[in-house]
């Protein structure tokens, strides 16, 4: 089964709760509150997210953590990479994987497709969309390359 892990969905429940703060600085305590989320997962988020740059933090009394940019321009892809690594839904997908058969493979092309389409929609996807309810409508054949052909008369 392909699946987001539970930290990476966590964080972008998070990052959701942070947006609905009215740009206001949140503390960990606050978002843990308001998510349900244990105060100790939500603060191992915040780190991994901090290090990817996608929050900031502040100190003091008005103090918290805040998106560094707006929410529609935080793909669900950069969350996910900030706390899963790159995505790679095959080994052979990913860039540091040394594959034994790679010299014999006939799939890792196709896989390498796959895993573009499926990075390209998670990029297609922004934190905006995703912390609306209601579905997110995309056009499948928008999240992968296309050329043009052109007639010339």
């Amino acid at each position: 089964m392909l699946k987001v892990s539970r930290l990476a969905d966590y964080a972008v429940n998070i990052l959701a709760c942070m947006l609905h703060n009215d740009s206001k600085p949140i503390s960990s305590q606050s978002i843990a509150t308001k998510t349900t989320l244990s105060l100790p997962t939500v603060q191992k988020n915040l780190k991994l997210l901090l290090g990817a740059r996608i929050i900031t933090s502040s100190q003091g009394v008005n103090g918290g953590y805040q998106l560094l940019a707006d929410p529609a321009d935080i793909s669900i892809s950069t969350i996910i990479e900030a706390i899963d690594g790159p995505i790679a839904l095959t080994s052979c997908c990913n860039d540091a994987h040394d594959c034994q058969i790679k010299p014999v493979c006939t799939t890792n092309e196709a896989w390498q497709g796959i895993n573009l389409f499926v990075k390209n929609t998670l990029n297609a996807v922004n934190l905006l969309q995703i912390s609306q309810s209601g579905p997110i409508m995309l056009n499948p054949l928008t999240s992968r390359p296309q050329t043009r052909r052109v007639n010339h008369v």
